[in-house]
């Protein structure tokens, strides 16, 4: 079918291997999502929804890529945010603010679009600078407490993840082969 990347093809009917993929993510996840349940833990979603983003290819390495590359997206969207934020406190004018977030977002842009090895972190700093300015302009948490508070949540989600998966892989049985006991 059209739109898909070469070399796979839509399958139709029960595949196995997403079957497990998705039972193992379900199985890292639902412990934290009753604990962010049962505790009302709303004001602290995110880490919940950083958790099972990272865990919706159950594996080890893969989670603990999807954790280093959300770190490094939101250190480069909190640079960019914290000069924006600094610069909007010196010059308190909307026309300003204007001008200031069309030229981020298009140097931004101009990264995501470019064939420059960290362009896949920018499209993520894009958001995680449009997150951090909206939550610490509202007056009631400064920039520095939003922006530390976004590392730690998305540190610790990423440290369950990996721990949960590593303690899932190390439980899971071994998968059984088709020849094992065979003799010819």
């Amino acid at each position: 079918p059209k739109g898909l990347p070469t070399g796979q093809s839509f399958q139709p009917g029960y595949s196995p291997g997403a079957a497990l993929a998705a039972l193992k993510s379900t199985l890292v996840v639902t412990p934290l999502a009753l604990l962010f349940i049962a505790e009302n833990w709303l004001s602290q979603m995110l880490v919940l929804v950083f958790a099972a983003f990272f865990s919706l290819v159950p594996d080890l390495e893969k989670g603990r890529q999807a954790g280093t590359a959300s770190m490094i997206s939101t250190l480069i969207g909190g640079l960019a945010a914290w000069l924006m934020y600094d610069l909007l406190v010196a010059v308190p004018e909307y026309f300003f603010f204007v001008l200031l977030f069309f030229a981020i977002s298009l140097l931004m842009a101009r990264r995501i679009f470019s064939s420059h090895p960290a362009a896949r972190y920018y499209p993520s700093a894009m958001t995680g600078l449009i997150i951090l300015l909206n939550s610490s302009m509202s007056g009631q948490h400064g920039f520095s407490e939003v922006f530390f508070v976004r590392l730690g949540l998305i540190l610790l989600a990423t440290l369950y993840v990996v721990f949960a998966l590593k303690l899932l892989d190390d439980l899971w049985p071994p998968a059984k082969t088709g020849n094992v006991g065979r003799q010819d």
